[in-house]
C-alpha cells in the first residue's frame, strides 16, 4: 500500500515488545532505503534472510526461507502490475469526495 513519503501503513495488529521493535527497526531500514523500489528491498531483505539462516543453523529452516522468497515474489507481482495504491487515490480516481476520517469511527 503507498504511504506518503516518510509514513508506515499503520495496522491495527498488537504485537509483544520484543517484536514491535524488530518490526521498528525493519521499518526505519525500509524507510532509509525505500528509494531502491520495494521489489529491491524484497530481495536484498530475502538475502539477508537468506544469508543470517544459513550463518546460524546448519540446518536451513525451508518454511522460513520460503516465507522469505514469498515477500520478493508479492513484491516483484506487485511492481508487474503496476503497484498497489491507497484508498484515498482510489476515491480521487473514481471521482469520490475525500471522506473526513476523524469522523469515520
Amino acid at each position: 500500500m503507498r504511504t506518503k513519503p516518510g509514513r508506515l501503513h499503520s495496522t491495527k495488529v498488537r504485537l509483544p515488545a520484543e517484536e514491535q521493535a524488530v518490526v521498528d527497526e525493519f521499518a526505519t531500514v525500509i524507510r532509509k532505503y525505500r528509494n531502491q523500489g520495494l521489489a529491491a528491498l524484497a530481495r536484498l531483505a530475502r538475502v539477508a534472510f537468506d544469508l543470517s539462516v544459513r550463518a546460524k543453523s546448519p540446518r536451513r529452516d525451508g518454511l522460513a526461507l520460503a516465507m522469505a522468497r514469498g515477500l520478493e515474489a508479492r513484491q516483484q507481482l506487485a511492481q508487474a502490475e503496476g503497484g498497489s495504491l491507497s484508498s484515498d487515490e482510489v476515491a480521487n480516481l473514481l471521482g469520490i469526495p475525500p471522506v473526513n476520517k476523524s469522523l469515520v469511527t
